[in-house]
């Protein structure tokens, strides 16, 4: 599909920028002249306009990241004169395009993605009748596990230094992570507007000459504040998680490919059971790490952005709250600690039963032969007791994380 121009998609990501740098100090300034009618007609409908003007921002930085047009170029290879001399021409390429069951994704327009409705048609089927197999579409041609693998191994051999996994990753997926970032940054600041229109809306009510303009004001901007949340929430959930999968398919690929390739030295170190821990283990954890991995600089970005509310509301008092979220903090880092070296354990311990069980299958004449069932059998169950030692210890510790994160809200707010 055409790409839409590079200095075009440039201006329209400055646009965002600066749309939201202006709908930040019009609230700032409703909030501090408490309301729309505390300060002269040209401010006022300067701030009408930022407001109205910020979500067109969005859509414009959508169409920046996304690039795309919509218009595709077909160059056809065959002669322009064959299909109009070929008697059944038409009815191979209706054939064709009834047999192609792509996703609805690939071919959905901007607002059909913002709201899934691409989704509806399989959804509404689903409904009324037991989908099969040959009802659920295919991946998209860009989301592909060889499409995907190409283009990660192209940058996987140009990758060098001391993490080339890691710039390889980068390089391939650098548009949905800036996408996602985005998504982030919305969501992280539209769920303070709310708190920071409470005082507004408390002067709104407890003043006696009330003007109507400024209360239908205050609910639209919490009202478009609050679509906008949800909206960049859900669609950062989505495409975090289509991201996981996509580099979740990028990686069983390589690694599998890898494993085709071992020489016999390189398969005593790698058993089949360290590769299957490397395709199941190993890259779920990545693919379920890229929905948090925002939270590195937004946790620090909303947790300071709180602070500085709460500071301006309750005073010192917030220092104590603070205190004592730096207490859980070290609690619940000691916890993600435990819970790694019990995951390490864990795998260890699964590789050990692996490699223990391939053995038993591979020499199971020679067993049976020798009437060593019985001895086997208690190898392997002592491997399954040591995995089930340390896979206890794990959920321990995650039970004492979740915990800990749950309880945090209420102490902190009772201290």
């Amino acid at each position: 599909s055409e790409q839409y121009p590079r200095a075009l998609r440039a201006w329209w990501f400055f646009t965002f920028i600066f749309s939201t740098l202006r709908l930040c100090a019009s609230i700032i300034r409703i909030v501090s002249y408490g309301g729309l009618d505390s300060y002269g007609d040209e401010l006022r409908f300067d701030d009408i306009a930022s407001i109205c003007v910020f979500p067109i921002s969005i859509l414009l930085l959508i169409l920046s990241i996304n690039g795309r047009s919509g218009l595709r170029i077909v160059v056809s290879k065959e002669p322009l004169s064959e299909p109009f001399l070929a008697n059944n021409s038409k009815e191979e390429v209706s054939s064709i395009n009834r047999n192609e069951k792509t996703t609805a994704f690939f071919t959905a327009n901007l607002l059909s993605k913002c709201f899934w409705l691409w989704l509806t048609p399989l959804l509404s089927k689903g409904a009324t009748q037991v989908l099969q197999i040959e009802d659920v579409p295919e991946l998209s041609p860009t989301d592909k596990a060889e499409v995907l693998y190409t283009i990660f191994h192209a940058n996987w051999l140009k990758s060098k230094g001391a993490h080339p996994l890691r710039q390889a990753l980068l390089k391939t997926f650098k548009l949905q992570l800036s996408f996602t970032a985005v998504l982030a940054l919305c969501k992280g600041i539209s769920m303070y507007v709310g708190p920071l229109l409470i005082q507004s809306f408390v002067d709104f009510l407890e003043s006696s000459t009330r003007y109507y303009s400024e209360g239908y004001m205050l609910v639209f901007i919490l009202f478009l504040a609050k679509f906008v949340e949800v909206l960049s929430t859900h669609q950062y959930q989505f495409l975090s998680q289509k991201l996981g999968m996509m580099i979740r398919s990028c990686l069983i690929t390589n690694i599998y490919r890898k494993g085709l390739r071992l020489s016999s030295a390189a398969r005593q170190s790698h058993g089949a059971g360290q590769i299957i821990n490397y395709m199941t283990v190993d890259v779920q954890q990545i693919n379920d790490s890229i929905v948090q991995i925002h939270n590195i600089w937004m946790l620090p970005f909303q947790v300071v952005l709180a602070l500085l509310i709460l500071y301006n509301e309750i005073g010192v008092a917030m220092f104590a709250g603070f205190g004592t979220m730096i207490l859980f903090a070290a609690l619940i880092s000691n916890n993600s600690r435990m819970l790694r070296q019990f995951s390490m354990k864990v795998m260890g311990m699964k590789d050990v039963r692996m490699k223990a069980t391939t053995e038993v299958l591979n020499y199971m004449r020679i067993i049976k032969l020798q009437a060593w069932e019985n001895y086997f059998q208690k190898k392997v169950e002592e491997c399954r007791k040591g995995e089930y030692k340390f896979l206890r210890g794990f959920q321990f510790a995650l039970a004492s994380n979740i915990t800990s994160l749950g309880m945090s809200t209420s102490v902190v707010a009772i201290v």
